[in-house]
């Protein structure tokens, strides 16, 4: 064994003698702009706000569209065995009004889910 193998057995041993004079391989660069700060409450808030927005439009969405498209096939099953009376005309209208209804809330919930996914639109 030589002078140098006993060298590098211990941690400490450096095969390259540093002195006061070294430089570093790779350069320093001392001009970087520090990270972006953390996401401030309020941030967070407005957030939340969109997701539980388009949340709750797709829910009243999904539930008008389920509560008219049962109510079109009540009417039809009281017009085929009672006839058409006043009753009828105006649930008809009704469901008429809620499918227009969910047309907005669906319109709304795109509006919403894309105001969610592009937060940098505030």
């Amino acid at each position: 064994m030589s002078d140098t193998d006993e060298e590098f057995k211990t941690p400490h041993a450096s095969p390259i003698p540093l002195d006061d004079s070294s430089r570093a391989i790779v350069p320093v660069e001392t001009n970087r702009r520090p990270p972006p700060p953390p996401p401030t409450s309020t941030h967070m808030a407005v957030t939340a706000a969109y997701n539980r927005t388009a949340r709750e439009e797709a829910i009243l969405a999904y539930l008008l569209i389920s509560a008219s498209s049962s109510a079109a096939t009540r009417v039809n099953d009281w017009v085929s065995n009672w006839g058409k009376d006043d009753f009828t005309q105006m649930a008809t209208a009704s469901i008429g009004m809620s499918f227009l209804a969910f047309v907005a809330f669906a319109l709304s919930s795109i509006i919403s889910g894309y105001n969610l996914c592009n937060q940098n639109s505030l």
